[in-house]
């Protein structure tokens, strides 16, 4: 009875750990959005892997050009991209120590690159108003762990606004979180 019973509970447990992991997988970048006064929000850049890609191309380049149009854009955002919202864009951002939450996305936009990966670019705007930007954490996790981040987080400074001591750490199980300082050029 006992061999049965631990036979059981392992096969399920191979069964879960088995689908218990990423299966699409994305490079970020971000780039601050500025005024004379302040940093107004962070640009993303989502690079996704090729099996991704393969299903973005297909569902949307309609014409087979390997360009979206701006009407394939707008595919790309309703049915690839927009569902996320429910998942707070797979991502959390604390502006000077506080949790930001984030209300909208604007300027989404998605290409096709020479090596047949998509990526995306969309802004998020901060709901700080003028206040200065000294402290910044960008937090990349998926909770379903559908979605791996890849760690190497690629940071573009501003024309005004530069970054300075990124740490790197752990959030959730496949994603991380980076924190800098935000400092006028």
């Amino acid at each position: 009875m006992f061999s049965k019973f631990f036979f059981a509970v392992a096969f399920f447990s191979v069964i879960t750990l088995s689908h218990s992991h990423p299966h699409l997988f994305i490079k970020s970048g971000i780039e601050f959005v500025e005024n004379e006064t302040s940093v107004t929000g962070i640009r993303v850049q989502w690079s996704w892997d090729s099996y991704w890609s393969a299903d973005v191309i297909a569902g949307c380049d309609t014409d087979r050009n390997g360009v979206l149009s701006d009407k394939e854009v707008k595919a790309v955002f309703t049915d690839f991209f927009d569902g996320i919202k429910e998942f707070n864009y797979f991502m959390e951002l604390h502006v000077n120590g506080k949790k930001t939450p984030i209300k909208s996305i604007t300027n989404f936009h998605a290409q096709i690159e020479s090596d047949k990966t998509v990526t995306y670019f969309f802004t998020i705007p901060f709901t700080t108003g003028n206040i200065p930007l000294n402290t910044l954490k960008v937090g990349f996790n998926d909770d379903t762990i559908y979605v791996a981040f890849d760690k190497n987080l690629k940071v573009s400074n501003g024309t005004l606004y530069g970054f300075s001591d990124m740490t790197i750490g752990t959030f959730g199980y496949y994603g991380f979180s980076a924190s800098f300082n935000i400092n006028k050029m």
